[in-house]
């Protein structure tokens, strides 16, 4: 049950913030979180931008949702960095994590998504209405206006990371590669992720019994989103013009967060 907290609360049992940039893993790094003993998901998500919304909610509104975080809530959400925000967050002792992935992965993921998955999403007749997989891989990439005939202004694929590439470098929040989390590296990335937990919180667990019940909580097919969960697919789904308009937009960052880019 869900009852309201009081400032110790969220020192004896912090909140933990499951974090992401859209189709980046957010359910797959809820399975690992979920094993957190004390920890409960309520069914909250905080999103900037919510499926049924055309414009971002304010600042104010944003605050308003991070104060109702009670303590040892699990919370899934599409966060975008502000500096208001991860202060708030972190006066909460909120245990932040923020995923991200290839912005090439997440574009055929987000096509897909938007085309096939969420006909709630106002974007979604706007997939639907184009001829091709290709020509709505291009629109995720580049975005477009309202004037265009969108319901809202929608931002290219490297405007849209950019608004939360900050979570990458605050001291307050711990990043997660989504290559790392399915890869070789898959135990030694939970691992890391846990011993966070254990840091921040100063709980007493036994980590190896964590990080096994957490493997074993890794099951990418249970996600109601679950589409392929693999890495490099976007090789096969995009074309060379689009890989290169892709690199005009967001290279820089895909270098920065250790991506090879196109050439």
């Amino acid at each position: 049950m869900r009852i309201n907290s009081v400032p110790t609360d969220y020192h004896a049992n912090p909140p933990v913030l499951c974090n992401s940039f859209p189709k980046s893993g957010t359910h797959l790094l809820k399975q690992v979180l979920s094993v957190l003993p004390g920890t409960q998901d309520f069914g909250s998500f905080i999103a900037s931008q919510p499926t049924l919304a055309t414009s971002k909610l304010s600042l104010s509104v944003m605050q308003k949702k991070i104060k109702k975080i009670v303590a040892g809530e699990l919370v899934c959400s599409h966060l975008e960095y502000n500096d208001a925000l991860d202060a708030a967050l972190a006066r909460k002792n909120a245990v932040h994590y923020f995923i991200y992935r290839d912005l090439r992965d997440v574009v055929v993921s987000e096509t897909y998504y938007l085309t096939h998955m969420n006909r709630w999403h106002r974007l979604h007749s706007s997939y639907l209405q184009l001829a091709d997989m290709e020509a709505r891989n291009t629109l995720c990439i580049k975005g477009g206006l309202m004037d265009e005939g969108l319901p809202f202004d929608y931002e290219n694929i490297g405007d849209r990371f950019r608004n939360y590439m900050g979570w990458i470098t605050s001291n307050h929040c711990y990043p997660v590669r989504f290559e790392d989390l399915i890869g070789p590296t898959q135990e030694q990335t939970v691992r890391g992720i846990l011993e966070y937990y254990l840091q921040q919180s100063n709980k007493e667990l036994n980590i190896e019994e964590l990080v096994n019940a957490s493997l074993k909580a890794i099951q990418p097919k249970k996600s109601h989103t679950f589409r392929e969960g693999k890495s490099g697919g976007w090789k096969e789904k995009l074309t060379p013009s689009q890989l290169q308009e892709i690199n005009r937009l967001a290279g820089y960052e895909l270098k920065a967060l250790g991506y090879e880019t196109y050439e």
